[in-house]
């Protein structure tokens, strides 16, 4: 059997600290392999502050094989925002890009794009507000209030 859990970075550290310390003292079952993703440098400053200071060395007992993931190179990353928002736009009948306006404002949009789930996160919301709304307002514009609302919601996580 194999579990996922994804989001680790994403909890309390008292939690990261409960997370770990279960899979490491109550959940060793024969023939269950755990996939863990986090950001590393979360984890372990989290696991600082339950581990006295020592929380590489305790997520080194707990985990047994690493993989890096890469950060995706700038311009794929960019790529792969701008095809996101081109299928949601180009789907439409009508729709309003005042392209000069967007090429001055995008590079304010692009400081919101860290990683993948910024990008997917940024582009969902938008494609609903663009649903609603879309042939009412410029899409630079809706882009942006997107943006600058995404990043209002993740700070109150």
């Amino acid at each position: 059997m194999v579990l996922f859990v994804d989001d680790i970075d994403r909890l309390s550290y008292d939690e990261v600290g409960i997370l770990f310390q279960l899979i490491k003292n109550v959940a060793d079952f024969p023939k269950v392999i755990y996939v863990l993703a986090y950001d590393k440098e979360v984890v372990i400053n989290a696991l600082n502050r339950v581990q006295q200071g020592k929380g590489e060395e305790y997520l080194q007992k707990v985990i047994q094989v690493t993989y890096d993931v890469p950060v995706p190179e700038g311009n794929l990353l960019e790529e792969y925002f701008l095809q996101r928002l081109n299928s949601i736009v180009n789907g439409r009948e009508s729709y309003r890009l005042d392209q000069e306006h967007f090429q001055w404002i995008y590079p304010c949009i692009r400081e919101y794009i860290k990683n993948i789930r910024d990008c997917n996160r940024i582009c969902n919301a938008f494609s609903m507000k663009y649903l609603l709304c879309g042939e009412e307002c410029d899409v630079g514009d809706l882009l942006a209030i997107t943006c600058l609302l995404y990043t209002s919601d993740a700070a109150d996580e």
